[in-house]
Formats: C-alpha cells, structure tokens, sequence
C-alpha cells in the first residue's frame, strides 16, 4: 500500500513511517518499542490509512483507566491530536457514561460511513461477581456486538494481561476472537518468559504455537516440586505433584524473541537520532540528621530481625513494610498499614513529620534551575502523599510566582485535567512551573514534554511504575536534552539506606519483588 503522508497533522518521524507501514502489513502487530517513541500515532495514522483502503471501519482501545481518557480526550487527546481533518470519525468513550464527540468532513455526519473508534478500559470490561454472587459482564457483551472481522482491537499497555488467568485478559481474549486485526503495545514486553504466554496467544496462536500454560511451562520453564511441611510433595486433584518455576532454561528468551520477531517492532530512544536525548541522572546525596538516622536505624534493625526469623521467600506485605524505611528517609513515620502500601491508603492524621532533609534539597535545585531558566518547568515524583503535600506548601511559600500543581490519588477529574495540561506543550503557560506527582498516579499515557528537568525525591520498588514516569518528559515534542535529579538519603557519616538499594535495583533493571529474605537482609545490612 502506498502510504500519502500528505494530511498528517504532525509530520512522522522517520521511525514511524516505517513502523505504520509494518502494522499495515501485518494483521497481528507488536509495538514493544520504548515509551515516548510515538507509538501512539503510529496505530491512530495507521488506522486511517487501513479505513481509506477499506480494511476496517472500526478500531476498539483497550487501555488502563488513566490512558482511556489520554485516548478520547475532546480538546487535546491522542485521537484529536492525530485525525486528519479529512477524516471523518467518531470517537466514543465507552464507560459508564457514554461520551462521544466527532470530526472530519462535516463533524462525520451520520449519512458519512465514519471510521469509529471506541475507547474504553481494562478494569471497566473485566467481569465481576457482585454482592449475591452473580457473574457480571454487562460491559463486555454490551460491546461484543460492534466489533467484527472489519474492527482493529488496540491493547495500549499489554503488561496488564501478561496473566492468562485474569478477568481482563479474558475479556480481551473475548474481543479478539471476533476482530480482524489487534495491536498490542507494551515498552517492556520481554522482562519475563511467563508474562508472554497470555501476550502471545491473544495476538495469535500460531506464534507460540502453545495453547496450554502447562505445555509453555514444560518447554521453557525451569520446575522443582513444591514440598510441604512434613517433606512430602503437595500434589494436585489430578494426582500429579505441584510444580513451581525456579527459573528458565537458556535457550528460553531467545527463542520467545525469535517467535515474536516478524509481528514485533522495538524502537529505542537513542536510537530514534531525530529526538532529544535523555542526560544520565545525577545523584544528589542528603545527609540524614542524627535524629532522623536513629528512627531510620531502629526502624532498619527490627526489619533485619523479622527477616532473619521469617521464611526464605518474602511476600509483598513485608515489602510493604520494609519500605515503611523509606517514609523515614522522606521525613515522615507512621500511618502505613501493614499491608497495601497505596498513596490513597495512607491515614495521613497519623503521619508524623520527623524531619525535612530531602525537602531542604528540593526547594534548593528548584532556585538554581530558576536562576539558569526562569520560566523552568520541574517535574518532582515522591512515593507518599504526605511527601507530596508539604513539598508543594513549601514550594509555595518561597516561589510566590511560581504555578504549583499536583497528581494524585483521591484528586478530581477536572483538577486532575487542569494540572496536566501544565506540561503539555500545546497549553503550558509561559512562566515557571512546579508540578509534583506520586508514581502511581503518574505512570501511564501522560504528556510532560514542556519540562525537561526531573526529580526524584523518593523511589517506588515498582521499576515499570518508575520507569514509566520518568519518561513522561520525553517523546516527540520535547525540544531539550532532559536532566534528572535522583535524591539519596544517606546516614552522617556517609551510611547506605533504602534509597540506595531501590536505586541499585531500578538501575540494574532487578526486581525487588523477586528478592528472597537473604538478599533483603544482605542489603540492609550493608553500610
């Protein structure tokens, strides 16, 4: 097909000319390249093309809650931002309340056969069992009848369906037994073997060639039996003993890679030579006061003893409270459940402040970057709320002109929609900006390209969350060289912390979720 690049409203990189021509070319496509690298528009320009050739008259986005309106946004989201104007199409959010708006030749009037694009999300399409038991999939059967072998399915941030058995998976597994064509989209497809069963076979089965989990297991997956308290293996229904993946064999990865490789597209950043660069992070070091180590000091010591007298393995509630750590080296103690550490699940009446060292760092690089630019736009990411709301009362008080605004959970739709716009190009203000964030509100489909400059003030265990937000700033519309500011805290006399074993862990690509007792209290106890 001969591709007229003629009424695309932003011009296309090179990258995205050829990668718009691969997803036409292919009716299963996956697009793993890093975020930021356009990939949006490479599935909105090559879906218009596939409608002016006749091939579909519908495409369904499938994405997290945060993304669908990234999506359907009326006044400045993806779908605006990249319909030509002689598209005629209508763009409706499917959700519990149905908005749609329309464009093209006349606002796509309805004796126009429009291209239709219906957005909607993970969490709303998943069945669910309600209070009397019942089985609830109103959503998806509400949608099953409008798509077909003309309909091109959209799963923007697969690693939500990474799990075969899930709701979600299922519900999309769903749609794409009645669509022609899917895309997937995922910047970190290949950090795990297991996480590309569910992916594979929902592009098509013929990739993995492997329909049954226990058949993928066999043929990748490194197993030992799991043996119960007495010794003996726990065996299943059927009376086979229950095997558990100890890890994979060394041929596994390469040949899932190759599988993959001729519906599979990954662009890195440096290597897209027409978009600005990341700079390497600088690490700040804050010196804890002696006050605020002897907290982190004892805090350290009773999560040592716990793991010493615990089990081998580490469940995430202990994670949750191994973190509680680095509340203390933010300045705050207190008001964490024992488990499901979340920023809305925070009881922040019971928050105490012990101390401000990061903070006093924070109000610091936003002067200097004020001096060097004074109309600078600084993102900052914390993990806990309360980091977040004295830092913007304090950035408030020094920097009077400076616009100050915030994501989080718990906030408003539109105040959430008012502060985004803050760094989006087409409407950021000319003055200076302070914006803060905590990474789980912060991670998915979000536009920061009008700053270039990042802080980190405290680190989430989660490398896709963290990883994610950082690269907000970055994309096809930043016009700078983007600088990070990662914040460590550190004991008086130069002691390691939590910061740094998160760092170390998010630069060395490792899970923490994946770390045994041993390692966590290896690292605790290294000063």
């Amino acid at each position: 097909m001969q591709l007229d690049w003629s009424e695309s409203r932003l011009p296309p990189f090179v990258h995205q000319r050829e990668d718009t021509a691969d997803l036409i070319a292919h009716p299963f496509y996956f697009i793993t390249s890093e975020t930021r690298t356009g990939k949006t528009k490479i599935v909105i320009d090559a879906a218009q093309f596939l409608y002016r050739a006749g091939l579909i008259n519908r495409v369904v986005v499938v994405a997290p809650e945060p993304v669908r309106g990234v999506w359907f946004d009326p006044e400045d989201g993806e779908l605006r931002k990249h319909l030509w104007e002689k598209t005629p199409a209508w763009v409706t959010e499917y959700h519990s309340n149905v908005r749609q708006w329309r464009t093209g030749p006349e606002g796509a009037a309805k004796d126009i056969v429009a291209l239709k694009f219906i957005c909607t999300n993970f969490e709303f399409l998943r069945p669910y069992t309600d209070r009397n038991q019942n089985r609830i999939e109103a959503a998806l059967k509400g949608l099953l009848p409008y798509v077909n072998d003309k309909t091109m399915l959209v799963i923007d941030e697969s690693s939500a369906i990474t799990n075969h058995k899930s709701e979600q998976f299922k519900a999309c597994m769903a749609l794409r037994k009645k669509c022609g064509r899917v895309v997937l989209m995922n910047a970190t497809p290949f950090d795990t073997p297991i996480h590309l069963f569910a992916q594979g076979n929902l592009l098509h089965s013929s990739i993995l060639d492997c329909k049954y989990i226990t058949h993928f297991r066999a043929r990748y997956a490194v197993q030992t039996p799991v043996i119960k308290r007495n010794g003996a293996a726990l065996i299943d229904p059927y009376g086979k003993p229950v095997q558990k993946i100890t890890g994979w064999t060394k041929f596994a990865m390469q040949d899932l890679q190759e599988r993959f490789a001729p519906y599979t597209v990954r662009r890195l950043r440096k290597d897209c030579i027409d978009m600005p660069e990341a700079l390497p992070p600088v690490t700040v070091p804050v010196t804890l006061t002696p006050t605020t180590w002897n907290y982190y000091v004892e805090m350290r010591d009773q999560m040592v003893i716990m793991l010493e007298n615990g089990n081998a393995s580490i469940a995430q509630q202990t994670i949750t409270k191994i973190l509680r750590l680095a509340q203390i080296t933010g300045g705050f103690i207190g008001g964490i459940a024992d488990a499901g550490l979340e920023d809305d699940h925070v009881a922040t009446a019971s928050v105490r402040e012990i101390g401000r060292e990061k903070l006093d760092v924070v109000l610091y690089l936003v002067a200097q970057q004020l001096e060097k630019e004074p109309d600078a736009k600084i993102v900052t990411w914390v993990r806990f709320k309360p980091e977040l709301t004295r830092m913007l009362a304090d950035v408030k008080k020094h920097h009077k002109k400076m616009i100050v605004d915030y994501i989080a959970g718990g906030q408003k739709k539109g105040d959430r929609r008012e502060a985004l716009r803050l760094l989006k190009p087409a409407s950021a203000p000319e003055g200076a900006v302070f914006f803060g964030g905590t990474f789980g509100t912060g991670s998915y489909g979000l536009d920061f390209s009008a700053s270039h400059t990042v802080i980190n003030c405290s680190f989430d265990y989660s490398s896709r969350k963290f990883s994610q937000a950082q690269d907000r700033v970055l994309g096809p519309a930043q016009t700078h060289a983007v600088s990070y500011f990662d914040l460590v805290a550190r004991g008086p006399k130069g002691q390691r912390t939590i910061d740094n074993i998160i760092l170390d862990a998010r630069r060395g690509k490792t899970d923490l979720m994946n770390w045994t007792a041993s390692a966590w209290v290896k690292a605790l106890k290294q000063e």
